[in-house]
């Protein structure tokens, strides 16, 4: 019985939605474990940062998926953010949010914000844009 190779950034693109749903994220067996494993993680990263004026922080986030923390920061008002990951999907979900986020998509000012990217896409640009 042969084995195919694992190629990361198919795997990505096929569990990887971009609707946020964090069952498409870690390891699809594991259900609602999943939801549980990143709302865990995520009071650990908050009682971390107890303190840490956010305001003045820039995150990059690398493999955001289904932008579970991305949410996260956004509503704790985090000035500058960016990210890459290998699902297409999940980039373009968040390029969206971006647009809403800056307010392009109701005033309909500017360019798409192209702050968060694939790799691929990276590769022929040379820097990420930042939302501020």
């Amino acid at each position: 019985m042969g084995t195919s190779a694992y190629d990361p950034r198919s795997y990505w693109n096929e569990l990887v939605t971009g609707d946020g749903r964090l069952s498409n994220v870690g390891q699809p067996a594991l259900g609602v474990y999943n939801s549980y494993a990143y709302r865990s993680r995520l009071r650990s990263l908050k009682k971390a940062l107890e303190g840490v004026d956010l305001g003045r922080m820039k995150v990059f986030e690398a493999a955001f998926g289904e932008e579970f923390y991305l949410t996260d920061w956004q509503s704790q008002r985090v000035p500058v953010m960016a990210g890459m990951d290998l699902s297409e999907a999940a980039t373009e979900a968040s390029q969206q949010s971006a647009r809403t986020l800056a307010g392009m998509e109701s005033t309909g000012q500017g360019q798409t914000p192209e702050l968060f990217k694939t790799p691929a896409a990276t590769a022929r640009s040379s820097s990420l844009a930042q939302v501020v």
